[in-house]
């Protein structure tokens, strides 16, 4: 050992002993500080956490409004676009089909018949479509006779075949039905007279409709 005097040996002593405590005070500080300011850290942690997961919870309830929102834009244009279609409709002007005008043709040269008389009521549609059932005759070998009653019949809608004694109207009238024109069998008046030949009257479309009042009686 070394030969250290008895003076500095209890000097030397008591600071060990104050080291000593310190020593402990320091490791008993550090814990308690380690304890609380990571209590602390946590909190912080424990609250950024908190708002992140709120800044997502806000971001997903944003995300699926707009998804909402989407799929609701997307119901409100497919309604607009079938009622799009659906006056599309309604404003084209009527017309028979290729197919259409192949079978009327091919029923027709077989009827038998040699004249026919349309009759179309109305301004430029009505006049149009009877024109397409003209050319449909025609080409299958019938005279046909194409004129307008002009304003003496007031109220005038949709295709009519006018019934006829000799029942070349509902001959027709299932000729047409059969090619998937439609139609309907209507009595003449005293405007139009008795047909003796096949005869179409052609108002204007069903959709135009403004009274119940029929074409013909």
């Amino acid at each position: 050992m070394l030969d250290v005097p008895l003076p500095a040996a209890n000097a030397l002593f008591t600071l060990s002993n104050i080291v000593g405590i310190l020593g402990a005070v320091f490791v008993v500080a550090g814990a308690i500080g380690a304890f609380w300011f990571g209590g602390i850290r946590d909190r912080y942690a424990d609250e950024r956490i908190s708002a992140n997961e709120a800044k997502t919870a806000t971001a997903n309830a944003q995300a699926l409004r707009l998804t909402e929102s989407n799929k609701q834009l997307e119901i409100e244009l497919e309604k607009e676009r079938i009622e799009r279609l659906r006056l599309e409709v309604m404003v084209a002007p009527r017309h028979l089909t290729g197919t259409q005008r192949a079978a009327l043709i091919q029923k027709l040269r077989t009827s038998g018949w040699s004249q026919a008389e349309i009759i179309w009521h109305g301004d430029g549609e009505p006049e149009a479509y009877a024109r397409d059932f003209q050319a449909v005759f025609e080409a299958a070998h019938i005279k046909t006779d194409v004129h307008t009653l002009g304003p003496f019949i007031p109220s005038a809608w949709g295709l009519l075949v006018l019934i006829t004694k000799n029942g070349d109207g509902a001959r027709l009238h299932a000729m047409l039905e059969e090619t998937g024109v439609s139609a309907s069998l209507a009595r003449t008046n005293d405007t139009i007279g008795e047909k003796d030949r096949p005869t179409l009257f052609v108002g204007s479309r069903d959709d135009q409709k403004t009274s119940t009042s029929p074409a013909t009686r």
